[in-house]
This record gives structure tokens, sequence and C-alpha cells, in this order.
């Protein structure tokens, strides 16, 4: 048992709080709380999502990466192996392959933690947990979760094979505490973080993410859009208690320079391979508020250039013939045919676009 904030109230008990464990199955399954002392010299249990950091008896050094908590759980179950994964490249941090060398003289330091190489399912099997709980396995991580949440490890194996939850605990990502969201369970807290084009440094992001996870995140999005992207996500995932959501789609937009016209499948499908590898969880795949539609035979790889046609369901000024809000196109595309007819039925109906108006 370890003290933290502790003083003592005139009775002789402790006031304040202090970080305690809770042990499970195994030694190494030893889950963290918070206990709140009361003054009547009784306490109350609290989630606790702070990692070691608020463990005076450990020494935590951003610069080393937390304990790989879930390693020896992960290698226990032997079904998932080690290998080269995909090589670093200057333009994961934003880096064009043409930009000469020193360019990265101002580029942050490469995490300077031990050495990992991602892992993956042997023979391509699944490793996830609903994997698991649908094979009516119950896993170290599910044990965890059921001790933070009072319930059983049945109970939240019969909830995650059900898809009534989640528990997102990837491989590449030994150092959470592992979570789980679902109907059955706690509320659970999101924070957002990640750097921009304008301002913010991979310290910055790192001390973000410590102190969201302080004060009570359950799990931290980086919402990076600038450079280092990559560096960046390797600090903040390597010193992390909790998952870490990415957005795929941002850090492949500037591998193209913000030109979503150049942006393909190739580059989108790498990008999510490389945060995989690095332990990235919860992508998502950001919902546009807009869509556009021109003839049913216009080519696929042109189609993303329609996003620059729209604000918020807008034309913006420019905006070709033939382009439709969503709005106007709600019911007609349910129905290819009728996103077609619909297009050719308004260019009849329609004056043509002068400078962006109709």
């Amino acid at each position: 048992m370890t003290s933290q904030d502790a003083r003592t109230s005139e009775t002789g008990g402790p006031i304040g709080w202090h970080k305690d464990y809770v042990t499970g199955s195994r030694p190494d399954l030893r889950v963290p709380v918070r206990r709140v002392h009361l003054t009547n010299g009784q306490d109350v249990r609290l989630y606790d999502t702070s990692g070691p950091y608020t463990d005076p008896a450990v020494e935590t050094d951003v610069r080393r990466g937390l304990q790989p908590l879930r390693e020896n759980w992960i290698i226990g179950r032997g079904d998932t192996e080690e290998y080269a994964g995909r090589p670093m490249r200057p333009e994961d941090d934003g880096i064009k392959h043409t930009s000469p060398r020193g360019g990265l003289k101002n580029l942050d330091a490469v995490f300077p933690g031990r050495p990992r190489q991602p892992r993956r399912g042997r023979g391509g099997a699944a490793v996830t947990q609903l994997a698991y709980a649908r094979r009516g396995e119950i896993t170290e991580e599910m044990e965890y979760v059921a001790l933070r949440e009072n319930v059983s490890p049945e109970t939240v194996r019969e909830e995650i094979a059900a898809d009534r939850a989640v528990l997102p605990a990837n491989v590449n990502h030994p150092e959470i505490e592992p979570m789980i969201i679902g109907k059955k369970f706690l509320v659970k807290v999101n924070a957002n973080i990640g750097n921009s084009a304008v301002t913010s440094s991979i310290e910055e992001e790192v001390e973000k993410m410590t102190w969201a996870t302080r004060w009570g995140a359950d799990t931290v999005m980086d919402l990076s859009t600038g450079r280092n992207i990559h560096t960046t996500r390797e600090w903040v995932l390597r010193n992390s208690p909790v998952p870490i959501g990415t957005v795929p789609l941002y850090q492949a937009l500037e591998k193209v320079d913000g030109k979503a016209e150049e942006l393909t499948w190739e580059i989108y499908k790498d990008t999510v391979i490389e945060q995989a590898e690095q332990g990235g969880r919860l992508h998502d795949r950001p919902r546009r508020r807009a869509a556009a539609v021109r003839p049913a035979h216009r080519p696929p790889q042109d189609r993303h250039r329609l996003a620059r046609w729209f604000d918020h369901g807008r034309l913006v000024p420019g905006a070709p013939q033939g382009v439709l809000p969503l709005r106007e196109l709600r019911g007609a595309l349910r129905d290819p045919r009728g996103v077609r007819r619909h297009v050719l039925a308004r260019r009849r109906s329609a004056p043509r676009f002068d400078r962006g108006r109709q």
C-alpha cells in the first residue's frame, strides 16, 4: 500500500487519499484504485485512471516509457509473434521524400526507450478480446476490468462476445491498464489531445496525456494534424496507461501535404497499418457532414475531390455544376440509379453555377 496526499486527523486517522491495488488471480494482475479517507475513519474506493504516475513507489521517466504491464499476458497466450513491421518513412512525420536531410534538424528526438517490434496473430489468427470472448476464453484483461468494474469475469466476457461492450487492448500497446466500455459498466470519459501546424510539441502532448489521465480520462484521442505525427504518437503511446485512439485520415492527409485529390487507398491503408503497429486503438473515421454526387459513372478515384466543394453541407464558390448537398439527395442516395436521375433532373431545372451562385 502506498500513500499519497495523506494527512492525519485529530483522531489519529489518515485524511486525504492513497493509491492502493487489488490483486487478482496472479501476482502481476494488480488493479489500481484510489482510496479516499473519510473523517469517520472509513474510506471509499474509487476507480483510478492515472497509471503509475500517482504511485510514489514507482519511478517514471518519459524517456523510458511505462513498464509493459500486459507483455507477459500477451506472450503467455502463445498466439502472437513479433515481426519486422513496416519501416518508418520520412513522410510519416510530414517530411517528403524529396526534402533534404537538413529538414529533419528541427524534429523532436526519436523515442529513446527500449527497442520493440510489432506483434501480430500467428497464422493470421485474430488476437482481439472479442475473438477470445467468442471462443469462450476469459483473458487476464477481462479479469482485470472485472475487478475494476466490480463484476464477474464471465459478465465481462459475455458482454464482449455479444457486442454490447468493447475492451480496447491492442497487443502492440502492452503498457495500458485494461478498461471496458459498455452499457453494463461505468461511464467512461475521453480526452482529446494533438498537435497542429501552428503550435505544440511532443513534450506538451505527453504532458497533456498524463494530466488527462490524472484527472480521470479513461481513453485519449490523439488528433494531431501537424508535423512529427508518428514520433509524437510513439512518445504518447509508450507513456500512456490508457488506450490511445487515432484518426488515420489526419495523418494520411499530411502525407500528401493536405491535398485530398492526391490521397489514395494505398496511402490510407498504409497509415492504418502504421498506427496499429505502434499500438493505436479506437481508429476513427471522421463522418463528413456533407456529401456530393456527380453522375453515377464518375471514376471512384476522383470522388474524394468532392470534399473540397463543401463547407458544412453548403456549396463553396467555384463548385462545378451537378454537385448537390446531401440534404437534397437524402432519398435518392438509397438507389444509385435514383442519384443519377436526381442529378440529371436538377441540371435541367436549375440554372448553371456562376461563381458559386445558383
